[in-house]
């Protein structure tokens, strides 16, 4: 087990899907809990980013829920609170509506993670992939200057820090098809999701 922390990003409001993403049934688990278990293989503990206490999660989810220092302020929130309370340095930040995250990914992920970044964020198809990515503990500083200057915009914060990107080529080994950065979004993708079966 890696020296990891896995921090699932569930605080969002799924405007566009219209219900609860994080407690969507994907198969026979929601979706929170289908990413978790991949992260529990992966990561030495595995947190919940939500966005207010009392927040609903499934009993038995393997995970521990963490509540937003900023509520209401998106991604990078729940980055901030993830990275607050994480044990380890390396963080593997995953958004809860990604369903076909592979365990070998995340481990190539972690793998490519080293002292010279802040982040190391994979690049698909050119464009930058910051909510299936890791993020170290050197992030905070300017995390907390940036939600205190209310510059809630993702790529935007990674402007201000170290990062790497890591090139799709790298990452078809452990994910030939990269199912890891589907997302769901909008109705249709949910469809397709299970037209896919992964």
């Amino acid at each position: 087990m890696h020296p990891t922390t896995g921090i699932i990003l569930a605080g969002g409001r799924s405007r566009r899907l219209g219900t609860d993403k994080a407690l969507l049934p994907f198969g026979r688990q929601t979706l929170v809990e289908r990413i978790a278990g991949v992260l529990n293989q992966t990561c030495g503990e595995v947190l919940v980013s939500v966005d207010r206490p009392d927040r609903p999660l499934p009993p038995d989810l393997l995970a521990q829920a963490v509540p937003d220092v900023h509520p209401g302020m998106g991604p990078l929130a729940g980055l901030y609170a993830g990275l607050r309370a994480a044990r380890h340095d390396r963080c593997l930040l995953a958004a809860c509506d990604m369903p076909f995250i592979q365990p070998a990914l995340v481990l190539r992920l972690i793998d490519l993670t080293d002292d010279t970044a802040d982040a190391l964020v994979p690049r698909i198809e050119d464009r930058p992939q910051p909510l299936l990515a890791v993020y170290r503990k050197t992030c905070l500083p300017m995390l907390k200057d940036t939600l205190e200057g209310h510059d809630l915009k993702v790529e935007g914060f990674l402007d201000k820090i170290r990062v790497r990107f890591v090139r799709d080529e790298e990452l078809r080994d452990p994910d030939p098809g990269l199912v890891s950065f589907f997302n769901l979004n909008r109705p249709e993708d949910l469809e397709r999701a299970k037209e896919l079966g992964l």
